[in-house]
């Protein structure tokens, strides 16, 4: 394998920072086993739905990572064993997590180890789980419906309370011969 030269190097850094900048995170992956075609077919499915697929050494990502957040973040552990592709999310991050995660059922050999998004650090765990999150409108449907429950079990037991009143009075009346 060619060496690179420095200069090739800064370019790399400089690309990966530039993409960083325009997205709303990355994930970390690896692709041990998978073979050129399917690759090819998985940066070209990812770049449809609006990603960017990129692979590189691990120094340059910690250096475009260290000139991004400083030492905030510790990659080494997603880093251990394996060789790592960037997947830089779009702007509408969650559908692409839910249609990647469903993507990688038939692409079994790429597995996310990780990712930064927003400025926060998950790791492959907790990037799954959020691919798999119901889509916004039904999160918000369920708080609000949470909200209005108490409010709702309220007015049906208050209206359980008047409904028997209300036959209780009624069986006075019948009992006393009334009409």
């Amino acid at each position: 394998m060619p060496q690179i030269t420095r200069a090739q190097k800064e370019a790399i850094v400089e690309e990966l920072t530039e993409l960083w900048k325009n997205s709303s995170g990355v994930l970390f992956t690896t692709y041990i086993g998978i073979d050129a075609n399917s690759m090819s077919q998985l940066r070209r499915t990812i770049r449809d739905w609006g990603g960017v697929m990129k692979v590189a050494k691990h120094t340059l990502i910690k250096i475009c990572v260290n000139k991004l957040y400083g030492d905030q973040f510790n990659l080494d552990a997603l880093f251990q064993n394996s060789p790592t592709a960037l997947i830089f999310l779009p702007s509408d991050f969650p559908a692409f997590l839910k249609n990647f995660n469903r993507l990688l059922r038939d692409y079994q050999m790429v597995k996310i180890k990780g990712g930064i998004i927003e400025g926060r650090q998950l790791d492959g765990e907790a990037c799954v789980a959020l691919a798999n999150l119901p889509p916004r409108e039904v999160l918000l449907a369920q708080v609000t419906a949470a909200i209005a429950s108490p409010i709702t079990s309220l007015v049906y037991t208050l209206q359980s309370i008047i409904a028997r009143l209300i036959w209780s009075l009624e069986a006075i009346r019948k009992s006393k011969g009334g009409e």
